[in-house]
């Protein structure tokens, strides 16, 4: 049986870069496991200064719980999640402890295929879970299949045009991958009362909703 690993930097990268095909492998009866990286806490304070209703920590809770939701639709058990809860200034490639805590997992799950953020990837952190995953699998004895996906940026194809691509087809499953996309309810609406607009633009949702998920395979 496939064994696979999805890291994403922050709950909710994990459904919009890889929810079908993570959906796909749960009806063939794979195993996926999905690593949070932090718990991404900061994001109404960072990007729309809002510092209350909700707090950075209640925040972090119900993204948490959105999650949690979101992946079981998907058809991934709780206990397949892991929370690393990692601070988004601790999250670099230059933090040992960090590195060593991602290749510890990895070896300890023995992936056939890894799933984590590309290097083109233009938000900070996800750059940097980018290199802590890289820098984690160059200790690892046995070398699992790398797949990279892009958030933030253009799409995956955009990266080096003599890069093989592992396109997946969802469109069975896409209907799966939308509903768990709103369980995002924090990221996707006006969540809280000092909002003018959602985190997450309609633009930005409807890239991941096409039918098909590309994702660059690393050599």
């Amino acid at each position: 049986m496939t064994i696979a690993v999805v890291f994403a930097p922050h709950p909710d990268d994990e459904t919009l870069a890889c929810g079908g095909t993570i959906a796909l492998k749960a009806r063939r009866g794979e195993e996926v496991n999905i690593v949070f990286m932090t718990d991404g806490r900061n994001s109404h304070l960072h990007a729309l200064g809002i510092a209350s209703d909700p707090t950075p920590g209640e925040l972090a809770r119900i993204r948490k719980k959105e999650a949690i939701r979101a992946t079981g639709i998907l058809g991934v058990p709780s206990e397949n999640l892991l929370f690393l809860d990692i601070g988004s200034a601790e999250l670099r490639s230059d933090n040992a402890v960090v590195v060593e805590r991602v290749g510890r997992l990895l070896r300890d799950m023995t992936p056939d295929e890894v799933y984590y953020p590309d290097s083109t990837e233009s938000h900070r952190t996800h750059a940097a879970a980018h290199d802590v995953i890289e820098k984690a699998l160059c200790g690892l004895v046995q070398h699992p299949a790398r797949y990279t996906y892009v958030v933030w940026g253009g799409d995956a194809r955009e990266g080096d045009a003599e890069q093989d691509e592992l396109i997946v087809d969802i469109r069975e499953v896409l209907s799966l991958k939308r509903q768990a996309m709103a369980e995002y309810r924090s990221q996707t609406t006006v969540f809280s009362k000092q909002q003018k607009r959602p985190l997450l633009s309609k633009a930005l949702l409807e890239r991941f909703l096409t039918g098909r998920e590309v994702f660059l395979i690393q050599p």
